[in-house]
């Protein structure tokens, strides 16, 4: 009985550092990106390359519980479209590319965040190699160009 008593404890602490080192994991990784990421949560307006032309979007971004950035948007479209945006990788100060997902298929799409100026620019496509298509967000509307 005793040898069970000493072994009990060492177990415990086995699987308390367990639980420990896995329950920091988000905490780190959220930790790890930049501040930039929390000014960018909320909602964005922009135009995005959609078929055949521009179409308006909307874009939200939050953190998930897993402390990464996460996103939606919705496609101003005579057939309205919604996806998501997932597997968030940083890739430089404040920018990043995502995986979009939507009923007609999913690629990446790069984003550079510029919450100073309130907007990002960002670029999508199947081919996560060079993606080319307008993917732009404003915290308001885009300075007319005349």
């Amino acid at each position: 009985m005793t040898a069970m008593t000493k072994l009990r404890p060492a177990k415990r602490i086995r699987v308390t550092v367990l639980l420990l080192a896995g329950a920091g994991v988000p905490a780190l990784h959220a930790l790890a990106q930049s501040d930039c990421y929390s000014d960018v949560v909320g909602t964005w307006r922009g135009p995005v390359l959609n078929g055949l032309g521009i179409e308006d979007m909307t874009t939200s971004f939050s953190i998930g519980s897993d402390g990464r950035l996460a996103g939606t948007y919705h496609i101003e479209d005579d057939v309205p479209l919604d996806g998501t945006l997932t597997n968030f990788r940083e890739t430089g100060p404040c920018s990043g590319e995502f995986r979009w997902r939507d009923r007609d298929g999913s690629g990446t799409v790069r984003i550079l965040f510029q919450p100073q100026l309130g907007r990002f620019v960002g670029r999508w496509g199947l081919d996560p190699a060079a993606p080319s298509n307008v993917f732009d967000g404003y915290r308001r509307r885009p300075p007319i160009i005349s």
